[in-house]
């Protein structure tokens, strides 16, 4: 029994293992990355140099052949062979140490295919196959507007490519097709097949080759530029040319987890922790993890836009018309507002963005009124603690702070922002769409470690922190 016992442990914690993904940074930079699909070998172009083995000791690449002081781009074929873009745009291969130039092209990267034929796009934005030492047209395959970015695929019968537009498209059957999306980048898995890419929001995603899509991976990042990827193992570089590589996660490690249901708001009470949800205009709460289902709440009102709940568990609404209703009992009491968002103080009062103007007002007593000494106007979202703190974003997404009786400006954009009531900690959805904590200590914006990359709506609370991405999706973080 004990060791049936330990397998079952064994079973659940490896699951949640696989479940749970991360990209870890390795050391050293680069500007371009490329896998041998013969025996998973990773290479780099750093200093416009190519570096390969990677100790993960040490934290350090070694030199690759000799030093050209010119690489651009690299890309191995499926026996091993090693070619080199340099910043001229000029083709080389390494043959024993030394680089040999393959003439009659210049390009910025070459593709290697699965079936071992090599490719590159000129500088005029055409297709062309190295054969028996000539670049040589490809008439078919050239038959698309304006030219191509980026070509990988099996064979000539068989492509994908990021047309002129970034569209992503597809070789088959003699003829182009459009697909879904428009990656800043495309690889191709040589071992598998798999495609993966980063998206207009510099996550990583992997191609969904039964609903034809492109689906984000857990765990992501919001800033890669280059994706490679062999076997699975997948390694990319960010925008400041740090090199990451996507492994799996320890359990006790942060991600955001997926809740079944789809919203377009989310809340949580600073006075029990309940979450609340807008879906389908509706609002809904006490989400049943073994059913997977949201529970109605409240009475049905079918235009409900935001929401917002305070410690004496209270709830607020803002209507599709704009708005602002108070549920009492089992009616929604109008307050003779209109405003773009609402949220509640650490006393339960609510405040809006005024739609007019964007001015900040509160409810008191009987009536609103401004509750703060400092007037400011052109507010889209409003986190306030109380009378002494609040945050806001303005309509040009910048971040404003008010404390000490002034308004600050802050570091950074947003599209949306929360504040714990609890622990006094604020979050916002930046303008990659992943999710950072305000670092007092630091004076900056710190992305949550394994942030999404398509978050909308952000709530917090007792430490919880909820999101609803750009698909209306539901995810909570595991911490």
């Amino acid at each position: 029994m004990k060791n049936r016992v330990s397998l079952i442990l064994a079973f659940v914690f490896g699951l949640a293992t696989l479940q749970a993904q991360q990209f870890v940074k390795m050391g050293g930079q680069a500007t371009d990355i490329a896998i041998n699909p013969k025996d998973g070998k990773v290479f780099v172009v750093s200093n416009k140099n190519i570096f390969t083995n990677y100790n993960t000791i040490s934290k350090r690449w070694s030199t690759f052949s000799t030093r050209t002081n010119k690489a651009n781009s690299v890309s191995v074929t499926r026996d091993g062979a090693v070619y080199m873009v340099s910043t001229a745009g000029e083709v080389f291969i390494e043959v024993n140490r030394r680089w040999i130039k393959v003439p009659g092209i210049k390009t910025a990267e070459l593709i290697a295919s699965k079936d071992g034929r090599i490719y590159a796009i000129d500088f005029s934005k055409k297709l062309r196959q190295l054969y028996r030492g000539q670049w040589n047209q490809l008439i078919g395959q050239n038959r698309i507007s304006n030219g191509l970015n980026q070509v990988i695929g099996i064979g000539p019968k068989e492509l994908y490519a990021r047309a002129s537009n970034n569209a992503f498209t597809r070789f088959s059957g003699g003829k182009w097709s459009t697909q879904q999306g428009y990656p800043l980048k495309i690889a191709l898995d040589h071992a598998n097949g798999n495609m993966y890419a980063v998206g207009q929001n510099r996550g990583i995603y992997k191609w969904n080759k039964q609903t034809k899509r492109w689906d984000m991976l857990p765990g992501n990042r919001s800033d890669f530029k280059d994706v490679a990827v062999h076997n699975d193992a997948i390694w990319a570089i960010a925008t400041d040319k740090s090199i990451y590589r996507y492994k799996p996660r320890t359990v006790h490690s942060n991600y955001f987890e997926k809740v079944s249901g789809t919203a377009t708001d989310v809340t949580i009470s600073a006075g029990n922790g309940k979450v609340y949800t807008v879906s389908g205009k509706n609002i809904y709460t006490d989400y049943d993890t073994r059913a997977k289902r949201w529970k109605a709440f409240g009475p049905k009102s079918n235009d409900t836009k935001r929401i917002a709940i305070g410690p004496n568990n209270t709830m607020y609404r803002i209507s599709t018309a704009n708005q602002v209703g108070q549920l009492v009992g089992s009616r929604w009491n109008w307050m003779s507002s209109f405003s773009f968002d609402i949220a509640t103080d650490s006393r339960s009062n609510p405040w809006v963005a005024m739609k007019s103007g964007g001015d900040i007002q509160s409810y008191r007593s009987v009536r609103w009124m401004r509750p703060l000494s400092k007037v400011i106007i052109n507010v889209s979202r409003i986190a306030p603690l109380n009378d002494y703190e609040a945050w806001v974003i303005m309509k040009d997404n910048t971040i404003q702070r008010y404390k000490n009786g002034r308004w600050q400006r802050m570091p950074g954009k947003a599209i949306d922002i929360a504040i714990d009531i609890r622990s006094e900690e604020v979050y916002i959805v930046n303008m990659v769409n992943a999710v950072a904590k305000w670092n007092n200590s630091n004076n900056r914006w710190d992305v949550l470690s394994g942030s999404r990359a398509d978050a909308k709506n952000v709530a917090a609370n007792f430490r919880k922190v909820w999101i609803t991405t750009t698909k209306n999706e539901i995810y909570y973080y595991k911490n």
